[in-house]
Order: structure tokens, then C-alpha cells, then sequence
């Protein structure tokens, strides 16, 4: 939560959401959390199928937002979620913390790794290098 918080604070960041979900289903996931807050704008199961193509949503709905020069960089933390930046020509940054284990993540080399978001602060200065 903090370092979602730490980046919609920012005023040279956008936050979006990427999910197989139809919009209205990831929404109501994210309420009890009071997450929805963060993400204004999003690629859904309800834009399409295949997770490239929700990727290439939400991009476009960013750029929307932020123009056409914005940097973009994906935060997932599986295989599809590496394959769908790359898809899409965009950085990519995986944490080892869901189902795919950390090694395989790693040996896909994304742009950044992160064991896990509790180092939040070095999580943040990484990403914004990052895009630098």
C-alpha cells in the first residue's frame, strides 16, 4: 500500500491496472482494500482476451491521460505479465512474490526484479531510474 500511495502522490506518475478481470469484477476486488483509489484507468478482461491486448489498453488509456511521450513500465509478477510489456515494447519489472517462482522470473531477465515491495522507498527510486 505505501508505495502505491508513495507513486499517485507523484505528480510525473500515472497508476493503471492490468487484469484479466472485466473492469466492474476487478473493481469490486479492490474495494475491500480500498485500492480503486490508486488506479484511475485500466486494461480489463472486458477489452479483450489475451493479456497483450488488455496490456495495450491500458497503455493507450495512459497515454490518453499523459501523452503520447509518457515512459511506461509494467509491475507484475508473472510470466504473462512479462510477455505482455515486452508485447507491447514497454519495460517490464517482476516481484517474486505470487504463484511463478522467483528464480524463473529472474532467468527471464525483466528490466527489474524485486524479491518484494517491503523496501518500498528502494522499490520507488529504482522504478523512477528505471525510467529515466
Amino acid at each position: 500500500m505505501q508505495l502505491l500511495q508513495a507513486i499517485s502522490s507523484r505528480d510525473d506518475s500515472l497508476l493503471g491496472l492490468c487484469t484479466g478481470n472485466i473492469e466492474a469484477g476487478a473493481r469490486a476486488k479492490l474495494a475491500p482494500f480500498g485500492l480503486n483509489r490508486f488506479f484511475e484507468f485500466g486494461g480489463y478482461g472486458s477489452d479483450a482476451v489475451a493479456r497483450e491486448e488488455m496490456t495495450a489498453h491500458a497503455i493507450r488509456r495512459a497515454r490518453e491521460r499523459g501523452g503520447d511521450d509518457i515512459r511506461v513500465i509494467v509491475i507484475g509478477d508473472s510470466i504473462r505479465d512479462l510477455e505482455a510489456a515486452r508485447a507491447n515494447g514497454v519495460k517490464v519489472a517482476l516481484v517474486g512474490t505470487g504463484k511463478t517462482n522467483a528464480d524463473i522470473l529472474k532467468a527471464l531477465k525483466p528490466d527489474l526484479f524485486f524479491d518484494s515491495f517491503a523496501d518500498w522507498e528502494t522499490v520507488l527510486i529504482k522504478l523512477i531510474e528505471e525510467l529515466q
